[in-house]
């Protein structure tokens, strides 16, 4: 295993551990002009979510209405009330071919993006454990006084993920202060995702909050300007 990665993997509490859980719960507050630009204004702002530990699949609760929950995998996302579909997509990431920063979602395809993305967040970095990613280390980055060494990861085909290659910032103490990725359901635009408030939850450590910024040409985030997410966790609960 590339010794960065195991460094980061002991540091968010050891594979081991990981492997003892199957799900995990969290309470989210997810705001931010991204989803002005969505017209999805105030439909993540407090909502729980599940995600599987094992397999890609979230759902997000209660969605839109009281009654209604959501579910995301990488081939179908789905808006049910009990065990009623109301409505379903199959291959959901071809229903963003052409959409730019600017146009708007539906509701199944804020599905599939917040469904992918939470998953992602929540999971990282025991899933690039798997051999199915590559992973590498790459040259460091210097930012506000720091040198983090960072790691590359190349997602496999088969799971859904903002893009194919992205970047993780590792700060000394093996945590991930920073995410970088082009958001392909959006025209490719480049983003960079800082991580904070790390909060150990039955011996896994989870970044609770993260801020997301447009990326420049010269790998800074554009500040100022209005956060595109602004996350919030609290309350997880592995099971």
């Amino acid at each position: 295993m590339n010794d960065l990665l195991k460094l980061t993997l002991d540091a968010h509490g050891g594979i081991e551990a990981w492997k003892r859980f199957k799900s995990i719960s969290a309470e989210l507050k997810v705001r931010g002009v991204a989803w002005e630009l969505r017209q999805q204004t105030g439909v993540l702002d407090n909502i729980n979510v599940t995600v599987s530990t094992d397999r890609q699949f979230a759902t997000f609760y209660p969605f839109v209405k009281e009654t209604w929950h959501n579910t995301f995998e990488p081939d179908r996302v789905s808006i049910m009330e009990g065990n009623k579909t109301i409505e379903a997509m199959d291959n959901p990431r071809a229903s963003f071919a052409g959409f730019n920063y600017n146009d708007p979602w539906s509701l199944l395809q804020l599905t599939y993006f917040s469904g992918y993305a939470i998953w992602n967040y929540l999971c990282a970095p025991f899933f690039f454990a798997d051999p199915a990613f590559k992973v590498a280390e790459i040259e460091p980055w210097q930012e506000n006084g720091k040198v983090y060494r960072c790691l590359q990861v190349t997602f496999p085909k088969h799971l859904a993920t903002h893009s194919r290659v992205e970047k993780l910032y590792i700060n000394e103490d093996g945590l991930i202060d920073r995410l970088d990725y082009e958001v392909e359901v959006v025209g490719n635009t480049a983003a960079a995702n800082y991580i904070e408030n790390y909060i150990i939850f039955q011996g896994i450590k989870f970044g609770t909050k993260r801020r997301v910024y447009m990326r420049q040409e010269d790998n800074t985030p554009k500040l100022p300007s209005p956060e595109l997410i602004a996350i919030d966790m609290s309350n997880i609960v592995l099971r």
